[in-house]
């Protein structure tokens, strides 16, 4: 046996194991290397590239399930029965990233490294979204603005603008658009855009009004000469209806209330001068004393049924018919009439005789 047979023997034990204590070096572009006793598994040479893997076979670590391994044509599986870690300062992906599962991450994530870069969100948003810092962050921009924002809840804002206008002052003209728009009568409506006010002219009111007026304003009207109604109420209190009666009226100018007649009674005094004529009849009794009635001027009257008592006639002349002597009279029909009148002598009456209105 040659000295190369020799060390060629050495390498292979009696179980038919090669054992090699260097470098095995294979000098054919292309040559596989197979495996098992069917050669179902090849480790190919590939010129230039590296080692290829037949098929769908496996490079396992460890055990059975932890692998990598090329499932279909361009598909490359790395798997691990527990965890995959990689450990590296950066681990850059030049490709798009399926994810099936839950991803959690921990420290600063940027998404995009400029304006053209997109990130479509279609699931939920199962948590808060909150800025780091307070007051710093915009939520869109006056060039790229959401479309709608649904808000179920407190919409909390230190600023609000509609359209590059605050809130306030949006809401402001849109109240005094509406005020300036009205179409009612009798009132005129004005915005001021100044200080957001609006300026009301009510008119004359000739519409019903609900509710309390403790105040109105009065103003006095004492020369016009015109026909005006005073206004009576159906209660004392409560809500009522104002009302006027036709046939009350007042003139201011001459300062005549007239009246069709007025049935209401009197408990006191009525203390005060009638100045003026009292015309028409006086239908009914009129009771109580006079004390001096003066200046009565009255041409005629007509008749008096029953003068009960009547007291001292100063002057004047008596034109009507007899009184009877039994009466307080004379007997007498005129003043011309020859009779007898009693006459007090200090002790009682005697009768004193006329003749055509002479004493004899």
């Amino acid at each position: 046996m040659t000295t190369q047979a020799r060390e060629l023997a050495s390498l292979v034990d009696n179980s038919g194991n090669l054992n090699l204590k260097g470098a095995i070096s294979r000098k054919s572009d292309s040559l596989a290397q197979n495996f098992g006793a069917d050669n179902d598994v090849s480790l190919t040479h590939v010129h230039n590239t590296g080692l290829l893997l037949n098929s769908t076979r496996q490079l396992q670590f460890g055990d059975s399930g932890t692998y990598i391994n090329q499932s279909a044509d361009g598909v490359l599986n790395l798997t691990s029965d527990t965890e995959v870690e990689i450990n590296a300062t950066t681990l850059d992906i030049n490709a798009n990233v399926d994810v099936s599962g839950n991803i959690v991450l921990a420290g600063t994530i940027t998404v995009g490294d400029a304006d053209d870069d997109n990130m479509i969100i279609n699931a939920n948003v199962n948590s808060h979204i909150i800025p780091n810092t307070d007051d710093t962050f915009d939520l869109g921009s006056s060039g790229q603005q959401w479309r709608n924002v649904y808000v179920d809840g407190t919409l909390e804002a230190d600023a609000i603008t509609v359209g590059g206008v605050t809130l306030a002052e949006t809401i402001a003209d849109t109240a005094g658009a509406m005020f300036t728009s009205n179409t009612e009568t009798g009132i005129t409506a004005t915005y001021q855009d100044g200080d957001n006010t609006v300026d009301l002219v009510v008119g004359t009111l000739n519409q019903d009004t609900t509710g309390t007026a403790d105040l109105f304003t009065a103003s006095a009207n004492n020369s016009t000469d015109e026909t005006v109604y005073p206004v009576f109420v159906d209660g004392a209190t409560g809500s009522q209806g104002a009302e006027t009666d036709t046939g009350l009226t007042y003139n201011p100018s001459t300062g005549m209330l007239t009246t069709t007649g007025v049935t209401a009674t009197f408990t006191g005094n009525i203390t005060g001068d009638v100045t003026g004529d009292v015309t028409g009849d006086v239908t009914g009794n009129v009771s109580g004393t006079a004390a001096t009635v003066t200046g009565g001027t009255q041409a005629s009257i007509t008749s008096a049924a029953n003068l009960v008592t009547v007291g001292t006639i100063g002057t004047g002349v008596w034109e009507g018919t007899t009184v009877a002597v039994d009466q307080g009279g004379t007997g007498l029909t005129s003043a011309s009439s020859s009779g007898f009148i009693p006459v007090s002598n200090g002790s009682g009456f005697v009768m004193q005789a006329i003749d055509g209105g002479t004493y004899s």
